[in-house]
């Protein structure tokens, strides 16, 4: 059965109180989400940062024992110069160092350069994937703490009136009782 009209205005009331409410909530609700995307977004970028500083740091070490490789190399090949084989303005050849030696612990000393760099760009490689890893842990993280974005709740349901039947009929009805007594 129909609510009457002072009944049907005081749950019209309510209903635009709910929505009210509702709307002020999800108001509160949006802007704490945009809090934690403008977190997010600050996190994100400093993770990023904070990845391209390890990745720079792990490079220039990398760069560092390039440079001691071919610095160790050039000192090497001087030594092998120095001790080679060198042709005489007569025609004859004469050695400069102990010659067989010397050349085995050149290549005893290369072996242990080239050994270096390559656990040095092993070690290297480890490293930048340890940085990947850590980057996306660290954007795990940020995520995590971002969340789901809110979700608006259920709208109140809108109060409902008389319809023009039964509003005809109510009509009809007290027109009916005002001529009743003639």
């Amino acid at each position: 059965m129909c609510a009457g009209s002072a009944a049907y205005k005081t749950q019209r009331n309510q209903y635009i109180r709910n929505l009210r409410a509702r709307e002020v909530k999800w108001a509160g609700a949006r802007n704490v989400w945009q809090a934690k995307l403008a977190n997010y977004d600050k996190q994100m970028a400093e993770n990023v940062l904070a990845h391209s500083r390890q990745v720079g740091a792990i490079q220039r070490d990398f760069g560092l024992e390039k440079d001691k490789f071919m610095k160790s190399n050039e000192d090497a090949y001087r030594k092998l110069v120095a001790t080679a084989f060198v042709q005489g303005g007569d025609g004859s050849t004469r050695a400069r160092g102990a010659g067989r030696n010397m050349r085995l612990k050149g290549l005893y000393g290369d072996a242990a350069r080239y050994a270096n760099l390559q656990r040095k760009g092993v070690q290297t490689y480890e490293r930048l994937r340890g940085a990947n890893r850590q980057l996306i842990s660290m954007n795990n993280r940020a995520l995590t703490k971002r969340g789901l974005a809110p979700i608006p709740g259920v709208a109140p349901a809108a109060p409902v009136g008389k319809g023009m039947l039964e509003w005809g009929f109510e009509t009809g009805m007290a027109i009916a009782s005002l001529f009743s007594p003639i």
